[in-house]
């Protein structure tokens, strides 16, 4: 660049992402996605970086407010990966910057989530009245990028409940019901946790949740 005589050349930042765009190994549904983007400062005064716009379940956790000239900084994203499994998803936010050639930068992620079961309902809910039969059945299948078998089921309290797991095989698939009774006899709410035990790695312990509400007899 040619400057005119007696003239100095402005001082600017200049912004620069070696690499915007992350392609995650598989992950499994419901836990996150962290990476760390390096942008540098190659200007010659201080960059200035902002959070920007950013699509739904992927945020900025933190960024660099200010790099010197020469100086990098760190952009941390974070995606959630809740009730998207099963999907190959591109995800992408935008940081702003006082770099006029690079006001704006998009940071991308790709995924694919993987989805380690389906099941129905989600929660186990015990409503009723004592001396009434109470209970719920739930669904539990492994997914073709999952398939596990169930090693065992233990309740964490144990004290108001008892459960019975059958096995359904059809064709090349295998579903599980898994019945929840209540066994509590007077009136309250209590809370427990059932941990079901597989043999799959990537999820080797399914957590539900048992809420007991039985009111009292009229």
């Amino acid at each position: 660049m040619l400057w005119a005589a007696g003239a100095q050349p402005v001082s600017q930042p200049a912004a620069y992402v070696p690499r915007t765009v992350f392609e995650s190994p598989d992950t499994v549904e419901e836990k996150n996605i962290r990476h760390d983007f390096v942008i540098q400062n190659i200007g010659t005064s201080a960059l200035n970086v902002h959070r920007g716009r950013s699509e739904c379940g992927f945020t900025v956790d933190s960024l660099p407010e200010t790099i010197p000239p020469g100086g990098e900084g760190i952009v941390s994203v974070l995606f959630c990966t809740f009730g998207i499994g099963g999907k190959t998803l591109k995800k992408t936010v935008t940081i702003t910057t006082n770099d006029p050639a690079n006001a704006r930068i998009p940071l991308t992620v790709k995924a694919k989530i993987i989805k380690p079961y389906t099941l129905s309902p989600k929660t186990v809910k015990l409503k009723g009245r004592p001396g009434k039969a109470i209970k719920k059945i739930l669904k539990l299948a492994p997914t073709r990028d999952n398939p596990f078998t169930i090693r065992k089921i233990t309740a964490r309290r144990g004290e108001n409940i008892r459960f019975d797991l059958e096995e359904i095989k059809k064709r090349d698939r295998v579903r599980y019901e898994l019945t929840v009774e209540n066994t509590a006899e007077t009136a309250g709410r209590y809370y427990d946790t059932l941990d079901i035990e597989t043999d799959s790695k990537i999820k080797p312990v399914i957590s539900i949740t048992v809420i007991g509400k039985i009111r009292k007899s009229t």
